[in-house]
């Protein structure tokens, strides 16, 4: 079974900023974001912290088959 690539934004409906990442187990990842939110201090997980995981919004953008256009083109 061949991976499906995804490239998905989250965004703060506090301060209207986004974030864009990219993964081939998506929703797994944004159970992992939410898992890591106090053990990573990265800006995204600073930004969890201070403005609250329900302050988030979630969605797929796209999504491909093809890994290396997914995260080299569409990213």
């Amino acid at each position: 079974m061949s991976s499906i690539y995804s490239i998905y934004k989250a965004t703060n409906t506090t301060n209207g900023k986004v974030y864009i990442g990219f993964d081939s187990k998506w929703p797994n990842r944004r159970y992992e974001h939410h898992y890591n939110i106090n053990t990573r201090t990265q800006h995204l997980y600073q930004a969890f912290r201070k403005y609250g995981w329900e302050n988030f919004t979630w969605e797929v953008i796209y999504q491909s088959k093809d890994g290396k256009h997914c995260l080299n083109i569409m990213e």
